[in-house]
């Protein structure tokens, strides 16, 4: 019931204790002054007159929020291995670059010294350029 209660409450955190005022108090609509809380009144006196409208209502909005709570975790995932990937590229890319200009070394000296390949440092940058490109 909450979660018809702050859908008819138009997703406003401030209008849901209102509605669930309603529903406990049964006010009349009469009575009601502020035309937004009046509105979801009579929404949610629609609903009331057909039980099976709202048993609908309810299964396609739980399921519409399922595909969100999916989509989002998965969004999050694929966001934080891109940053990953991206930072640990950085942070190679400027560690080759810093040893080029602070020892005054030329790419191969500097990535033997640094444990890693010509190669790699090569697709790192590659990699960066792409990602600046992307946004």
């Amino acid at each position: 019931m909450n979660v018809l209660l702050f859908k008819l409450s138009m997703g406003r955190i401030d209008h849901f204790p209102l509605c669930k005022n309603m529903c406990k108090n049964t006010c009349r609509r009469e009575n009601v002054t502020n035309p937004d809380i009046e509105f979801i009144q009579g929404m949610l006196e629609q609903i009331k007159q057909n039980a099976e409208i709202g048993v609908r209502y309810m299964q396609s909005w739980e399921i519409k929020q399922r595909f969100r709570d999916e989509g989002y975790g998965e969004g999050y995932g694929e966001g934080y291995d891109e940053g990953y990937d991206e930072g640990r590229c950085r942070t190679l890319v400027e560690s080759v670059e810093n040893a080029i200009k602070n020892f005054r070394l030329d790419v191969k000296t500097a990535c033997e010294g640094l444990g890693i390949t010509v190669e790699v440092y090569e697709k790192a940058k590659l990699f960066l350029a792409r990602v600046h490109e992307e946004s």
